[in-house]
């Protein structure tokens, strides 16, 4: 993180400070996040869910500044053209790519020195992608998960791993969770709208996600000691 960086992408040291100490994630003001974590608590109370059984961890760039080790920031013009289509789904103009290229080279990068990896909100200030980076939410709860089992089983299927985890990242299907935690679902979407960015809610077992490090390298999400926690058995009154 340089200042350069900072200044790009519109980051005050404020918001740094609050950032590293875990006090406010990046992309939200302090009254924002107060209002989220209300929210959030409302909506397990309102589905019956006792927050104290409940490990709920703040991901991604908005806690760790940048994205995943799987997220290369583009640079290269093939890189920047895929990516656009990626997250647009269609050919840019060329004259977006140019803008594109004046974003990053004359406004951001002029050392011709790179992160490796996106940083928060990269790829909307450079205007590869529309949306601002995403709010990710990780709930670890056996009572969730038991919830999703009896909705299959209420249907007369068996409830094997494939029907209720993601077959990649272990978590659990997201249709399951409309109807086993319905307004912890709608907090998600009501979120979303309120801080203009896309809020992801994922659900695990208690004990987490499993370690697959072995298998996946850094994308594996199991529970680490510098996870940014907002609530936990540990600490009933949240941490963060």
């Amino acid at each position: 993180m340089r200042d350069r960086d900072l200044r790009f992408l519109d980051i005050s040291e404020a918001e740094v400070a609050f950032w590293r100490t875990q006090s406010v994630p990046l992309g939200l003001s302090k009254l924002q996040y107060d209002g989220f974590r209300d929210d959030l608590l409302d909506a397990f109370r309102l589905d019956g869910l006792a927050i104290q059984d409940c490990d709920v961890r703040l991901k991604g760039s908005a806690a760790a500044f940048f994205s995943g080790h799987h997220k290369r920031l583009p640079w290269l013009p093939g890189e920047i053209l895929d990516a656009f289509r990626d997250c647009r789904g269609r050919i840019p103009k060329g004259w977006e790519l140019a803008e594109i290229d004046h974003r990053l080279h004359r406004l951001w990068i002029t050392d011709g020195v790179f992160p490796a990896r996106r940083p928060f909100d990269s790829m909307a200030r450079l205007g590869i992608s529309r949306e601002p980076s995403d709010i990710d939410l990780q709930v670890s709860s056996d009572e969730i998960v038991q919830r999703c089992v009896a909705e299959l089983q209420a249907l007369g299927q068996d409830a094997t791993e494939v029907r209720i985890k993601h077959p990649t990242y272990n978590f659990v299907r997201k249709d399951l969770v409309e109807y086993a935690a319905p307004n912890l679902y709608l907090f998600a979407l009501r979120t979303s709208d309120a801080l203009n960015r896309h809020m992801s809610i994922a659900i695990f077992p208690s004990e987490g996600p499993p370690d697959v490090s072995d298998q996946i390298g850094e994308l594996s999400s199991h529970f680490r000691d510098i996870d940014w926690l907002i609530a936990g058995p540990v600490d009933e009154g949240g941490a963060g």
